[in-house]
């Protein structure tokens, strides 16, 4: 054997040696590259039983009266090596009132399209009993016998989009939704001369469409998408007439009419160095309502409120890091909203003494709105950052008012904070946001005078204001924390803190908002035991807290709101894989009312609201392809709200409760099975 033959012996036997410790890595990443390439079609079908009827439990998924449903998912997709173009049939809660379905082809980095389809369900969740006939229809009579109320609606949801990309960086994208609303819901009409409430179904017929198309360019520093987002609804059923109760001042009752809108955009940014860039948004909205009237106007005039609003918003910003530990950051934005809805006389003119004239009111509104931000990076692991925000609203007004108006508000907030990585384990950030909210002076409010046209000169009342106009001073702090003692456990830490103390007063009475407050708190933890057994927990505690004082009394309002959860995730066995989460939620609302001149407290009824859930399953394969999965639902909803408790309803006979407890059980048993 020559010499030449012993050194390729060698490297053979090297090579041989080397492809037994490579070939088995490169084949399980042949594997994972080829399940990227094509993965796993599926298919599960089986069958679930809800064991009662309920209100809350099947509200929007379909499952909502006792009995057995169809289960049935799939996911089927296939690739075309050669070109790269994909297809994929997804379909989720097929025998369910809640199904979905989608079809999906592209070609990566070409052309794609879709074709989507939904179903939407809503079953009432009150228990309705009432001798009302006609519910669904437009015209409602009272009958003589009373009959539990079905109570529900169905959307119907059809999309399609397609998108396509060309050369020299252009792309454009097209998405257009037609959906359409049919069924009923719960409405009414208040009593007048002491009567009670009238109980009304409002039937709904109604369609949705909405269109979005862009353009793009992107070529590296300079990013650009402009479009045209168009909205339609029409609404099939134009008005609402009963003759019982009482009926004559608000019979028919006009439903929500026709309208349609349209928005023109443009969006983009730009890379000025690789620390600097900007970004920018202008964008023009017309929206327009001039369906016909259901009865004419009193003088004959107009057919149709020829409702017309147009937006216009033009935005900026920028980012910076000037030097490697300072960051600067500044947003702007402008948006005038500019009500073009001609001015009539919708209602007689009601004579001296009223802050109305039957006139309808346009409303404009100017908003500015601007941010600045800096953030500084310090020694050990410090990172300071302060923020300033400025928003302005400028709106018009008018001499009569029912209630009190300024025509400026302003608020500025400024918020300082830091934020450090306190060891490899920990880290954290403490906030602190001022605000102060203020404007011009409020308008008093003019009482019309005896003769219309004539020169008011009498003051009303400017007591009342709308929350969003009163003088607020807002103080809130943020802690949050992030912590991982050993390595398969994390904690995170989040604490808000807010506190808002309003000036109300508008004529030394002392009313209007006092104060609100809001703390939220949450705690969420992960452990993984190993590999195969995982738990999480969470909770979260919210308290609001509201007070007001009205003429009569000071009225207070608190939510408080705990709610917690735990959930595993094991694998006991290389077939068996099981879970669990288990949650539960108590939501209390009080109502207290206190005479001003008397400490007398005048409590409502505390309504207690509590959820508790538990969700388990497990699944067996068979093999790599098929196996079972078993489901289980505990569900159970309280509450002793007593909204429902108090009202009385025309027809008489006619009763609106909310069940509880409402306790739900569910098991579902599918079979699944997965292929390429």
């Amino acid at each position: 054997m020559n010499s030449n033959s012993s050194f390729e012996f060698r490297l053979t036997a090297i090579a041989v040696a080397l492809l037994g410790i490579t070939g088995p890595v490169q084949a399980a990443e042949g594997d994972a590259l080829k399940s990227m390439i094509t993965p796993d079609s599926s298919v599960d079908v089986g069958g679930g039983y809800v064991d009662s009827d309920n209100g809350y439990f099947g509200e929007y998924n379909g499952l909502n009266e006792k009995g057995g449903y169809l289960l049935l998912d799939g996911d089927i997709k296939t690739r075309d090596d050669l070109t790269g173009t994909w297809m994929r049939l997804r379909g989720r809660n097929l025998g369910l009132d809640s199904r979905e379905l989608r079809w999906d082809h592209n070609r990566q980095g070409n052309w794609g399209y879709y074709l989507e389809y939904n179903e939407i369900p809503r079953f009432e969740p009150l228990d309705v009993t009432s001798s009302v006939l006609g519910i669904g229809s437009t015209n409602l009579t009272s009958g003589t016998v009373t009959v539990p109320v079905d109570i529900e609606t169905k959307r119907k949801r059809f999309s399609l989009g397609f998108d396509k990309m060309f050369a020299s960086n252009w792309d454009f994208k097209v998405d257009f939704r037609n959906e359409t609303k049919k069924g009923e819901r719960i409405f009414g009409a208040g009593g007048f001369g002491g009567g009670g409430i009238n109980f009304l179904a409002e039937p709904i017929d109604s369609t949705i469409r909405l269109l979005d198309a862009t353009v793009g360019y992107n070529e590296g520093k300079l990013n650009l998408v402009g479009g045209i987002y168009g909205t339609e609804y029409r609404n099939d059923n134009d008005a609402l007439t009963w003759n019982f109760g009482q009926a004559g001042a608000l019979s028919p009752i006009a439903l929500p009419p026709d309208n349609q809108s349209y928005q023109l955009y443009v969006t983009g940014g730009y890379s000025f160095t690789p620390t600097t860039r900007g970004t920018f948004k202008v964008a023009y909205t017309k929206a327009e309502q001039n369906d016909n009237f259901i009865e004419p106007m009193l003088n004959n005039t107009r057919t149709d409120l020829g409702g017309k609003m147009e937006t216009t918003l033009v935005q900026a910003g920028i980012s910076a890091r000037p030097m490697p530990k300072l960051s600067l950051s500044g947003n702007f934005r402008y948006e005038e909203r500019d009500d073009k809805t001609p001015i009539e006389q919708y209602i007689p003119y009601p004579g001296a003494g009223q802050t109305w004239d039957g006139m309808n009111e346009p409303r404009d509104v100017k908003t500015t709105y601007g941010k600045v931000e800096a953030s500084y990076s310090l020694p050990m692991g410090f990172r300071a950052i302060g923020e300033i925000q400025y928003e302005q609203k400028d709106r018009n007004t008018y001499t009569f008012r029912s209630v009190s108006h300024r025509e400026k508000t302003d608020e500025t907030s400024y918020t300082a904070a830091v934020r450090r990585s306190i060891s490899e384990t920990v880290t954290g950030g403490l906030s602190y946001t001022y605000a102060d909210r203020n404007g011009s002076d409020f308008f008093t409010n003019f009482v019309t005078p005896a003769v219309q046209g004539a020169t008011p000169t009498v003051l009303g009342s400017n007591r009342y204001a709308p929350l969003t106009y009163a003088d607020r001073k807002r103080d809130k702090i943020r802690l949050s924390l992030n912590w991982m003692p050993v390595e398969p456990l994390s904690l995170q830490f989040y604490a808000d803190d807010i506190s808002d103390r309003y000036n109300g007063d508008r004529d030394g009475t002392g009313v209007g908002p006092r104060k609100g407050e809001q703390r939220v708190y949450a705690v969420d933890a992960a452990y993984s035991f190993n590999q195969k057994w995982q738990a999480t927990a969470w909770y979260n505690f919210n308290q609001y807290k509201w007070q007001n004082t009205i003429p009569a009394a000071a009225d207070t309002w608190k939510e408080d709101g705990d709610a917690f959860g735990i959930g595993f995730r094991g694998k006991p066995h290389e077939r068996v894989e099981v879970g669990a989460d288990y949650s539960y939620s108590d939501i209390q609302d009080e109502w207290t009312q206190q005479s001003p001149t008397a400490a007398v407290i005048v409590p409502l009824p505390t309504a207690t609201t509590r959820l508790t859930r538990l969700n388990l399953f497990g699944t067996y394969a068979f093999d790599k392809s098929s196996g079972v999965r078993l489901d289980y639902i505990y569900d159970r909803f309280s509450t002793d709200d007593p909204t429902w408790n108090s009202w009385v309803y025309s027809p008489a006979n006619t009763a609106v409760t909310q069940p509880s407890p409402q306790k739900v059980n569910f098991v579902g048993l599918r079979y699944f099975y997965k292929f390429r």
